[in-house]
């Protein structure tokens, strides 16, 4: 098992101890069915974002859990587990923006989000984001392929290079391959402070945007009764105690 998935789930074995104490006691069903999601492998440094994966997995584990299912995690490249999930091989993706939906119609979205992100811009010097996407006209730009918000709004006239893992994006920038580069605030920080390479995140955000997880279209019936058991758990607190822990 990859070791970002076994560090994530051994971390979140433990979430659960301590939520054992600390949430309302629910009697757990006979699982239904097995729900395989499959979850983003970018690569190097993806440990730093083991906190945000391990309650991305929880709150999901819980969620399931309550409509009596038991949740699977796979790691897929980034720009393939969507195409995995419009084709059946795996039941859904675990966390994606309402922008994949121009290109994948019949994949079917859990309504209610799990995570709101905000979208910089990592560079060696701030940037002015006042004029939003905009400010990064005719400048080059680097991305992880598959963020599909990022594709859809970044200016015609930059010039764009995707790449697949956090370490070649990275590898554009301290290389001065691109001299701009657009990911979530939490992702950024491996890039920042703790590597010396002078990199900072801009101030202002790009965008901040909601997260979902999407379903195979055979799912349609289990997205409401997911998106049930999500509302569910904000209402009596389960959702903010799993992200404290």
């Amino acid at each position: 098992m990859d070791s970002y998935l076994s560090a994530a789930l051994h971390r979140f074995s433990r979430v659960f101890v301590v939520l054992c104490f600390v949430c309302p006691p629910i009697e757990r069903a006979a699982a239904e069915r097995i729900i395989t999601l499959a979850m983003p492998d970018i690569g190097e440094n993806k440990n730093r974002n083991i906190h945000t994966a391990q309650s991305l997995i929880a709150l999901l584990d819980e969620a399931f859990r309550r409509i009596g299912c038991e949740l699977n995690i796979v790691l897929l490249p980034y720009d393939r587990s969507l195409k995995m999930v419009e084709a059946g091989l795996v039941d859904g993706d675990l966390i994606r923006t309402s922008s994949i939906e121009a290109q994948y119609p019949d994949l079917i979205r859990v309504s209610e989000p799990i995570l709101e992100i905000d979208l910089v811009v990592v560079s060696y010097a701030q940037i002015d984001l006042s004029a939003g996407w905009n400010a990064l006209s005719n400048k080059s730009i680097g991305y992880l392929l598959g963020a599909k918000v990022i594709e859809d709004n970044l200016p015609d006239t930059a010039v764009l290079t995707g790449v697949k893992t956090a370490k070649q994006l990275l590898d554009l920038l301290t290389k001065k391959r691109v001299d701009y580069a657009v990911m979530s605030r939490s992702f950024s920080q491996p890039f920042l402070g703790d590597n010396n390479t002078g990199l900072v995140a801009s101030e202002q955000s790009l965008v901040t945007v909601q997260n979902f997880v999407y379903l195979n279209e055979t799912h349609a019936a289990l997205a409401l009764r997911l998106a049930e058991a999500l509302r569910g758990m904000k209402k009596d607190g389960v959702f903010q105690r799993i992200i404290e822990q």
